[in-house]
C-alpha cells in the first residue's frame, strides 16, 4: 500500500511538471490602444475605439473599457470615463495613460500601458 501510494505521488508530480513545460501560460507583453492620437476642440467627446491585450505567443485580445484604469495627465484639458469617452475640457495637449493588469497570485500580475496624446485647439 505504501508503494503504490508513493508511485501516485510521484506520477501525479511528473504529470503536473510536464503539463507546466507542455502548455506553459501565455504573458502579456503589451496593449494597444487606438485611435494613438486624437485632435479634438473644446467641448468636443470622442471614444476609444480599441485597446488590444498582446501575448508572447502572438496572440491578441481585445479588451473591454472596465477591464483597463485611466489617468489624465491634466484633468483641465482632457478627462476620460470608465466608458472610454475622452471629453475636451480647454485648449492644450494632454495624454490619457491607458493600463491594463493581468494575472493572480499564483502566476504574478502583469502591467501593460499605453498612451493616448490628445490635442486640443480651436
Amino acid at each position: 500500500m505504501k508503494k503504490l501510494t508513493i508511485l501516485m505521488a510521484v506520477i501525479l508530480v511528473v504529470g503536473l511538471l510536464a503539463g507546466c513545460w507542455l502548455f506553459p501560460e501565455t504573458k502579456l507583453i503589451s496593449i494597444v490602444v487606438e485611435p494613438g492620437e486624437m485632435w479634438l476642440e473644446p467641448g468636443d467627446t470622442e471614444y476609444i475605439e480599441s485597446i488590444t491585450a498582446c501575448y508572447d505567443d502572438w496572440s491578441t485580445k481585445v479588451l473591454d473599457c472596465i477591464d483597463c484604469e485611466y489617468l489624465s495627465s491634466d484633468p483641465e484639458v482632457v478627462t476620460i470615463d470608465d466608458e472610454c469617452l475622452i471629453t475636451a475640457k480647454k485648449e492644450g495637449e494632454a495624454y490619457i495613460l491607458v493600463s491594463y493588469t493581468e494575472g493572480d497570485f499564483w502566476t504574478g500580475k502583469i502591467t501593460e500601458t499605453d498612451v493616448v496624446i490628445i490635442e486640443v485647439e480651436y
